[in-house]
């Protein structure tokens, strides 16, 4: 009986194994147990590369962040180059204006300076000189009257008041003949002393 009984199980074992021996069954369930090892694994690997893509999304927003303000202070930057630039350009002009007004003021200040320091004409040099132009038409015209009068004064008598007239006139005639002096009262004063010397 319990012959038989084993026999039926060997038959229902190569039944349900295929006509595979009986040491294959361990070994498939040690390939079970690597496979769910395997799934396990595989789930880990899963979450940790949903983690790391988590962790680049992070990065490129960050990345996206720097390249976004790396793009407002290069703004700024070529705004204050352009700003600068044009004070540059406005601080040259203000130096070209200032050095041309100095120029022109360096110019004008000789011009100036003479009319500053330019002595005022004297209304007696000039008249003086005048008077110095004028003599000797008055001088010659002196000299001839004299000569006409001395002249006459001898033809007609030959008196000593002809000839001091006629002297006088011939000192006066060479007082206008000098040239004029610096002061009108020292002339006056030796004409007249050289016509008492006369007289």
């Amino acid at each position: 009986m319990d012959d038989r009984l084993e026999e039926r199980v060997a038959a229902l074992e190569r039944t349900i194994t295929d006509g595979h021996a009986d040491d294959g069954l361990p070994e498939a369930a040690r390939m079970d147990a690597r496979l769910d090892e395997l799934e396990a694994t595989v789930g880990d690997i899963e979450a940790r590369v949903a983690e790391l893509d988590a962790a680049v999304q992070a990065l490129r927003g960050f990345a996206g962040g720097v390249r976004a303000v790396d793009e407002a202070v290069e703004r700024r930057a070529d705004a204050a180059v352009a700003r600068v630039d044009r004070l540059e350009s406005e601080l040259a002009a203000v130096r070209e204006a200032v050095s041309g007004r100095d120029e022109t003021s360096v110019a004008n200040e000789p011009t100036d300076r003479d009319h500053a320091t330019a002595p005022p004409r004297d209304a007696r040099t000039t008249s003086q000189r005048d008077s110095s132009r004028r003599e000797p038409s008055v001088a010659g015209d002196r000299s001839e009257g004299a000569g006409r009068v001395g002249d006459r004064s001898r033809d007609r008598d030959g008196s000593l008041t002809g000839e001091v007239a006629a002297r006088t006139d011939d000192a006066l005639a060479d007082a206008a003949a000098m040239e004029a002096k610096p002061d009108d009262a020292d002339a006056d004063r030796s004409l007249a002393e050289r016509i008492r010397r006369l007289l």
